[in-house]
């Protein structure tokens, strides 16, 4: 199988940019306690999903606990909009 049908590689090259995008925001003192965690069962949910057993990408899209990663991913950046404003 090569590398790019398998999303482990994607999911957590991604979720590993969030958790150190995060830690930045905690050093400079600019995160969003109410929207980051959020983000975070997001990224915590999809890697768990994606490591637990070696799915392909239309195996992945099929899960439920995708679309309710995606969801918390999106409410967390959705949350931190509209308090940015």
């Amino acid at each position: 199988m090569e590398w790019w049908k398998v999303p482990r590689i994607y999911v957590t090259g991604v979720s590993a940019g969030v958790f150190v995008g995060s830690l930045m925001s905690i050093y400079t003192g600019t995160i969003d306690w109410i929207s980051a965690p959020f983000v975070w069962a997001g990224c915590i949910i999809m890697l768990y999903r994606v490591w637990a057993e070696n799915l392909t990408w239309s195996e992945l899209l099929r899960l439920t606990a995708f679309w309710v990663a995606l969801g918390l991913m999106v409410a967390g950046n959705l949350i931190f909009y509209a308090r940015a404003k």
